[in-house]
């Protein structure tokens, strides 16, 4: 790219009309997209995802971005209450994703007075207005429950597998499946 330093802003300039190679394979639409996705990204705020992904988003769109005032600026994803999912949890769960491992946790069930021991295979996570919330086949229940991350305790993964069925999908359960 031609640029230059600029001392007395200091900083860098492109000394000549410059296009962002990434222009050349996606659209105009795909940009304005990609520019506007942080907004988008605020169903991930509270995660520790959400920092990393906002860095990238605002790196490519700042670099790419054709438009000054993109049709998606009009359109906004409302703010979510904060969620705050502890990063040590998250990584455990991300793990156990990864590798189909099965997790073994305490869990407090919002209308359950006791906290009770839980084995299961983690299938999604999922984001629900200001929850995150596991999807998962439950050994205790033999069955898939819903099961939010701030009510899990003592989560432990195993290094027991398990096969991801082919209709895991939380989707694919809705409506009958």
């Amino acid at each position: 790219a031609p640029i230059a330093h600029d001392a007395s802003k200091r900083g860098y300039y492109y000394t000549e009309d410059y296009e962002f190679p990434l222009l050349k394979v996606i659209s105009n639409n795909q940009i304005n997209v990609l520019a506007n996705a942080k907004t988008m990204l605020s169903f991930f705020e509270g995660t520790p995802l959400y920092k990393d992904a906002e860095n990238l988003l605002e790196t490519i769109s700042q670099s790419s971005y054709k438009t000054e005032k993109p049709l998606l600026d009009r359109i906004a994803v409302a703010p979510n209450p904060d969620v705050k999912i502890d990063k040590v949890l998250w990584d455990k769960i991300i793990r156990a994703l990864e590798n189909n491992l099965i997790l073994k946790f305490d869990y407090k069930g919002e209308w359950k007075p006791n906290v009770e021991s839980r084995v299961v295979h983690p299938y999604q996570l999922l984001l629900q207005g200001k929850s995150v919330l596991l999807w998962g086949y439950a050994e205790e229940r033999k069955a898939c429950r819903m099961f939010n991350l701030t009510r899990m305790r003592c989560v432990a993964v195993t290094n027991r597998t398990f096969n991801l069925p082919e209709d895991y999908s939380f989707e694919k359960h809705l409506d009958g499946g």
